[in-house]
């Protein structure tokens, strides 16, 4: 907000960008703005009784413990995509801000170690074996094909520069939703909706299965008691958007890649939207479910 530099969505810089000068605000005169939103939005859910509609529970999806007796209808949710995005670096101004960290290398114990591991730099910081990864019980209803993109990956890594680890990201990756899948069981109603926007990416030009293989995950853990799943995926099965530079990251334009699969008393129905409209019309139908 405060500097002249273009930037892509969320932090990135765009080398030989510049914003125009009305695109750029003084620092006193941004953190005023952001704080009276901030307000705004404290005061609103103040009036409307948010405290008392709702309850939230800090836990962890893959393994999540609770006292709640809880049996829910739906499942709205949007996990990291498999890219080289670091999603705990998003929180890297506002921690150091606040005092809750002292730069970039805090990140690893205070944020990245509690989400589900997506990018290479929260693989590499593990320290991750993919033997260890590929041997998951979770794991078992696609190991075969993962198994097969991991070690070409692992294989594609010692031939670049930057040496980063895909392999064990994409393993980290099947592995950690494969978890959120199977606590989703117990918690869930029979006849539940599930809706997961689901991105992919070729690292390294090699592309996995993202959307089939946690599919596949999803219809051996909870699906078959009468699911229904909505992805946000590519036009095609493998690519988010076939214009794109493999490997960049790029999310594409999702509302025009909108696959809805539905899980019916295990039968598959496969259909595209290609509108916020019609994405509308599928969230109001199964709401009503």
């Amino acid at each position: 907000m405060c500097s002249g530099a273009g930037t892509a969505q969320w932090q990135y810089v765009l080398p030989n960008k510049r914003k125009s000068k009305s695109g750029v605000q003084l620092p006193v005169a941004a953190f005023h703005a952001k704080a009276s939103e901030i307000l705004k939005d404290v005061e609103y859910a103040q009036r409307n009784a948010w405290s008392s509609q709702g309850t939230i529970i800090l836990t962890d999806a893959r393994v999540p413990v609770t006292d709640l007796q809880i049996q829910a209808d739906a499942v709205i949710t949007s996990p990291p995509y498999p890219n080289n995005y670091d999603y705990a670096d998003a929180t890297r101004l506002e921690m150091t801000f606040w005092g809750e960290i002292n730069g970039w290398g805090d990140l690893q114990n205070s944020v990245r170690r509690h989400l589900i591991r997506s990018c290479s730099q929260h693989a590499a910081a593990e320290k991750l074996v993919l033997d260890d990864l590929l041997a998951e019980p979770v794991l078992e209803p696609i190991r075969k094909d993962l198994s097969i993109a991991c070690r070409t990956l692992a294989e594609v890594r010692e031939t670049k520069g930057g040496r980063k680890a895909y392999h064990t990201m994409a393993a980290a990756y099947f592995r950690d939703l494969g978890l959120v899948f199977k606590s989703l069981r117990p918690l869930c109603r029979s006849g539940g909706v599930l809706c997961f926007v689901i991105g992919d990416s070729a690292p390294y030009g090699v592309m996995p299965g993202w959307v089939n293989w946690l599919l596949t995950q999803a219809s051996s853990r909870i699906l078959s008691r009468g699911f229904v799943i909505a992805t946000l995926s590519g036009k095609t099965e493998n690519i988010v958007c076939p214009s794109r530079r493999a490997g960049s990251g790029s999310r594409g334009n999702a509302w025009q890649n909108l696959r809805l699969i539905s899980f019916t008393n295990g039968d598959r129905v496969e259909g595209s939207f290609k509108d916020k409209a019609k994405v509308r019309e599928f969230l109001q139908f199964i709401a009503k479910q």
